[in-house]
């Protein structure tokens, strides 16, 4: 149609159902191992509103917030409509939406700011009253509203607000769901309790108005205070335990609309990995600064008096569940300082403590504050801002897959962002899975290999020279070396032997990357193919369980409301490896941690562990993983932004020394023993602790073996092995040496252009 401000797009007909029934949603209580209540889940589908169970006073209330005339109209209520249209042509954009609108901008034309979009609305408002009744109307309404906690629709909503039922909320509580409607970030009841009780005030008062509560219940209801429970639930689970139970949830393919999730997180070892990680990030990462505003606008804000609420554009973006609130900081003086706090108004004379050395805070700073007890007969609080370093650990069983710890940065309370999800290149944490594939292959850990600087050339022409980290060639060494010394050479002569395909098929069966996933170049033999922490862990699982894959998770078991328990299989097919192949392969990661590149944090540490380092180019990333039969662990040290770490932190400078902090003080605390098991159950076959491989060692009967020479004797090359590889095998002593498979990747250094 064309009206006098231009043309509008109206739906050609009304669809048989104005808003789609709603998809079942479902809200999951967290429990520990324990079985005592953590935390809980929520999704943010609309669970399906029957009206017979809302009361009459809170429908009653939602009546008296939104529409007091939405019984009597026809969709449109003519008087608001004119008001709003009038105060739009004043530039003054404003609502002025009944029920229907607001039901009809829900679910079919948005919530586009214009007087174009509102009269699409109200043209189709009108026509849903002509399909449904006002019962229905409202039901459809409710069931798309946004409640906030991660709640779309109100069924949910007094168990996640109050932790009540319908059947136990008061006049007061239904009057604040009503409130809610308006805006659940800004009405909040737990953050903002004062601007919240002024609208629920005013909303009782119009239900008195017209009779629908009386005298005394509406003084009743006036006089009850503004309550809602915490984000979590008493007893709490870490923010990060919670979210790894919702990405849990999300990736199953059937959960209860109601239940109890049994989480695998264990708080010792969660309470470890937070404090470990956060205590080191914050000694070698500078922070990000706050925003700072200019003193003219601060000067405003203090003239407005304390009744001020900090604007919407001056409050920091803290996710959902956050512990902490924004603040402006306005003055100091010897009482301390003064600071606008969100929900809470000016504070004055306020101890504000700050734990960032290189951050002075100063007035027109926007910085998000932890409320502390009070100092000194003072209110106190915390600085927290945000380190440009970040990380996340992994802490897991590989006989389960269970996780035992799951940290994705290095305070939830500033960003959820879970990096442990995160995509990133793994460096030299990938080249495990590369010698695994070389053992299967014929290689053995003395087997001989380059470490010499070598052009690989495709048919083509193209050329792959790639370096050690600190230029450095060591002619030949035997293939353990290589690993100890995290030889990138020696990973590229492995890589350029037995092919690519061979080491993605490792990677892959083991669980570091989907079927497929691993990028089939062979500059993959140095991570150059982005996998995440949480896949690295279930790679490594396999290789200390006997070769046998488990799925790592969060929630082992839920229960849905009757009891009926739904169990999922975490196994994956294996093994991926025979048992000598994954027992040397131990053997050569116990060698870097003991004298290899992993030898700074462990070569002396009293808990027995296997691992590897990994750093990536221009030290982005800084890795390092870990084993024993009972324990994975996995440190990542990064930027969000992917620049360089500062000081050239490498997985042994950094990483390492985070993993060996956490397992001394787990030893200390009776979580795990000196041989690095956490219990005397044994599930996997494999000989631990895993004896280190020696230059010269003999070889077991039946095995077919290269024994190596002293490196230091081998002549090196000035070429760096460009003329060839021919001139580099003498002085070997071979026994029946398997052969050595030829270079198959010629085609696929075409990618690397």
């Amino acid at each position: 149609m064309t009206s006098p401000m231009g043309s509008l797009s109206l739906p050609g007909r009304m669809p048989v159902d104005v808003t789609p029934e709603a998809q079942p949603g479902y809200v999951i209580r967290i429990h520990s191992g324990k079985d005592e209540p953590i935390g809980q889940v929520i999704t943010s589908r609309p669970v399906p509103v029957e009206m017979g169970k809302l009361p009459a006073d809170f429908l009653n209330a939602v009546i008296a917030a939104e529409d007091e005339r939405f019984l009597e109209h026809t969709g449109v209520d003519p008087a608001g409509i004119a008001a709003a249209a009038l105060d739009t042509l004043g530039g003054n954009l404003r609502g002025g939406s009944t029920i229907s609108q607001q039901m009809v901008k829900n679910t079919l034309v948005g919530n586009e700011r214009s007087l174009g979009r509102k009269l699409t609305e109200a043209m189709s408002a009108v026509r849903a009253h002509q399909k449904f009744s006002h019962q229905e109307i409202l039901r459809r309404y409710l069931q798309s509203a946004w409640y906030g906690r991660g709640l779309t629709g109100v069924m949910r909503a007094p168990e996640v607000w109050f932790g009540k039922s319908w059947d136990e909320i008061s006049l007061a509580e239904s009057a604040t769901l009503a409130a809610m409607l308006k805006g659940p970030s800004l009405f909040d009841p737990w953050k903002n309790p004062d601007i919240t009780r002024e609208r629920r005030n005013a909303i009782l008062k119009v239900m008195s108005r017209h009779s629908w509560i009386d005298e005394d219940a509406l003084a009743a209801a006036l006089d009850e205070p503004v309550r809602a429970i915490a984000p979590d639930l008493p007893g709490e689970a870490s923010q990060w335990e919670q979210r790894a139970a919702k990405l849990d949830l999300e990736d199953r393919e059937f959960v209860p609309d109601y239940g109890i999730a049994l989480s695998t997180i264990d708080r010792d070892w969660q309470d470890l990995a937070e404090e470990a990680l956060a205590d080191t990030v914050r000694e070698v990462s500078p922070v990000i600064a706050p925003r700072r505003i200019s003193e003219q606008r601060v000067s405003e804000l203090r003239a407005a008096g304390d009744g001020i609420r900090l604007p919407a554009d001056l409050r920091s973006a803290l996710p959902a569940g956050s512990p902490y609130r924004s603040a402006l900081l306005i003055e100091e003086s010897e009482q301390g300082w003064d600071l606008f706090v969100e929900g809470e108004g000016l504070q004055q004379g306020v101890v504000l403590m700050d734990p960032h050395p290189e951050y002075a805070p100063a007035p027109g700073d926007l910085v998000p504050v932890a409320q502390l007890d009070h100092i000194g007969g003072k209110p106190a609080y915390d600085i927290r801002l945000p380190t440009r370093v970040e990380g996340a650990i992994v802490i897991l069983d590989p006989r389960t897959g269970r996780l035992l710890a799951t940290v994705g940065g290095v305070d939830a309370g500033l960003s959820e962002f879970d990096r442990t999800r995160a995509q990133r290149q793994p460096g030299s944490v990938i080249k495990p899975f590369l010698y695994l594939a070389a053992l299967q292959s014929g290689f053995s850990p003395e087997s001989p290999v380059e470490d010499i600087e070598h052009t690989w050339h495709s048919a083509s022409g193209v050329a792959w020279r790639p370096r050690n980290y600190d230029h450095s060639q060591s002619g030949l060494i035997p293939m353990y070396s290589g690993l100890e010394r995290s030889s990138n050479l020696a990973a590229a002569f492995l890589i350029n032997r037995i092919g690519v395909e061979a080491m993605a098929r490792q990677a892959e069966a083991a669980g570091v990357y989907p079927e497929g996933g691993m990028h089939r170049h062979i500059s993959a033999a140095l991570g150059t193919s982005e996998t995440t922490l949480r896949d690295l862990a279930a790679g490594y699982a396999a290789i200390v369980n006997d070769g046998m894959p488990r799925k790592p998770h969060a929630v082992s078991r839920i229960t849905d409301g009757t009891g009926v328990a739904f169990h999922q299989d975490f196994r994956r097919p294996g093994p991926v490896a025979s048992r000598r192949s994954i027992e040397d392969l131990l053997g050569m990661m116990r060698g870097v941690t003991r004298r290899g590149t992993a030898s700074r944090a462990f070569g002396k540490h009293p808990v027995t562990i296997a691992g590897k380092t990994g750093t990536t180019q221009n030290w982005r990333d800084a890795w390092f993983m870990g084993v024993t039969p009972h324990l994975v662990i996995g440190v990542w040290l990064g930027r969000d932004d992917n620049k360089p770490l500062p000081n050239r932190m490498t997985g042994g400078s950094a990483a390492a020394p985070i993993a060996a902090d956490i397992l001394k003080t787990a030893l200390e605390r009776g979580l795990i023993r000196e041989d690095g098991l956490r219990d005397d159950a044994v599930s996997a076959s494999i000989t631990w602790p895993p004896e280190l491989h020696e230059q010269g060692a003999s070889t077991s009967p039946g095995n077919t073996r290269q024994v190596i020479a002293a490196a230091s004797a081998l002549p090196l090359s000035p070429a760096g092995a460009e003329d060839g590889i021919s001139g580099f095998w003498g002085g070997l002593e071979t026994r029946e040496a398997a052969p050595i498979p030829e270079n198959r990747n010629g085609d696929l250094l075409n990618l690397l252009r």
